[in-house]
């Protein structure tokens, strides 16, 4: 598609609005985006200078480099246990390799946010393309990891809630219910950077200090935040 398919007349009457700011203008798009069951991110930009723009697409924008985007190849890892003492014992060495599908399936919906003047600090769009996209919509709008980000008060209150002892779905389930979509994945990586059990952080420590070696450490837990001790890495 060809930027002769952008035009204002495909701007929706929600987004037919001036912005104070990049960032104002960005969360107005990607808000829109969020209630229209998809993700929007910005793909490139300039904001210096006199040609100040936001070139913003959706999520699934773009051609993949081929059918399966892998990360790179993780060599050499060492496989160890470690007892409830912290003695550690080498048992093995293997080569892993992650993979991770595209999300990227050229997906032709795009638009263009401009200042309204060379020295304005008001953003509007410009241009845009219709609201057509070649990809299945969301039904629920908590589908994308970026619309689940918890800060602020939603994260104090999670955080709360988890040195309460309650359980990730059950966490998940309340901030949900309160208009915050989130599933317990979400609270389980925030629960795993919090170790609120290790209080004098020996733990912690000593996976710090191997995944900071190159290992990759998993451990046994009694229940939720407990840790017992790491096994492998």
């Amino acid at each position: 598609m060809s930027s002769k398919d952008m035009s204002v007349q495909h701007i929706p009457e929600q987004l037919k609005k001036e912005w104070c700011g990049s960032d104002v203008a960005f969360g107005a798009c990607q808000k829109w985006a969020k209630e229209n069951g998809f993700s929007v991110h910005v793909e490139r930009s300039s904001k210096k200078g006199k040609d100040k723009y936001m070139f913003i697409v959706c999520k699934h924008y773009g051609t993949p480099r081929n059918k399966k985007e892998r990360v790179k190849t993780v060599a050499g890892t060492m496989t160890y246990h470690a007892d409830a003492h912290g003695n550690i014992t080498a048992t093995g060495r293997e080569v892993k390799q992650r993979e991770k599908l595209t999300e990227r399936c050229e997906c032709p919906f795009r638009l263009y946010v401009r200042p309204k003047g060379e020295d304005s600090i008001m953003w509007r769009i410009t241009s845009m393309t219709k609201n057509e996209n070649n990809h299945p919509i969301k039904k629920e709008i908590s589908s994308y990891p970026m619309h689940r980000r918890l800060s602020g008060d939603n994260l104090k209150r999670v955080i709360e809630m988890i040195s309460h002892g309650t359980r990730n779905a059950t966490i998940a389930s309340v901030m949900t219910e309160n208009g915050h979509p989130c599933i317990a994945k979400d609270i389980a990586n925030i629960r795993q950077k919090l170790f609120n059990n290790d209080l004098d952080r020996s733990m912690f420590n000593l996976i710090t200090s191997l995944e900071n070696d190159g290992y990759e450490v998993r451990y046994d837990a009694e229940r939720e935040g407990d840790i017992l001790c790491p096994y492998e890495c």
